[in-house]
């Protein structure tokens, strides 16, 4: 079912006028799921799928930054945290692109069965920052 989903989503995602995604090494997506989702975020539950998209979204403002053309909108990333996948951008470092942001949407669904959309709990304000200043310490 993951599988199917995945390929959905990049069907989805991929254009000819958005660009392909594109995919970063395994092992540092390993290492940067051990540091937050394990580390800052202490979750023993299996950590999102990710899909690592670089769109340009094309008339947003945007142009030339990485982002994931969606429905119209334009996103630094989304969660399908039904499925538990992640599509993140792909124009930064861990620290700095959405991958923290989006687990931790995963995360809020486990522990209140809520994405939190609105982005209104503690959470964002406290294991956030965490977990990029984790990522930054890790050189990713």
């Amino acid at each position: 079912m993951r599988l199917a989903l995945l390929i959905i989503v990049l069907a989805v995602v991929s254009c000819s006028t958005c660009g392909m995604p594109q995919v970063r090494a395994k092992s540092m997506e390993a290492h940067a799921v051990e540091i937050v989702w394990r580390g800052v975020y202490r979750m023993t539950a299996s950590a999102p799928s990710v899909i690592w998209v670089c769109n340009h979204c094309p008339g947003s403002g945007y142009e030339g930054i990485c982002n994931i053309e969606f429905n119209g909108g334009c996103y630094g990333g989304l969660s399908f945290w039904r499925h538990n996948v992640a599509m993140v951008n792909d124009n930064w470092p861990y620290a700095r692109n959405s991958f923290s942001h989006e687990l931790l949407h995963s995360v809020l669904v486990i522990k209140y069965g809520d994405p939190d959309a609105e982005h209104s709990r503690k959470e964002w304000k406290t294991l956030l920052p965490a977990a990029q200043e984790a990522l930054e310490e890790a050189g990713l």
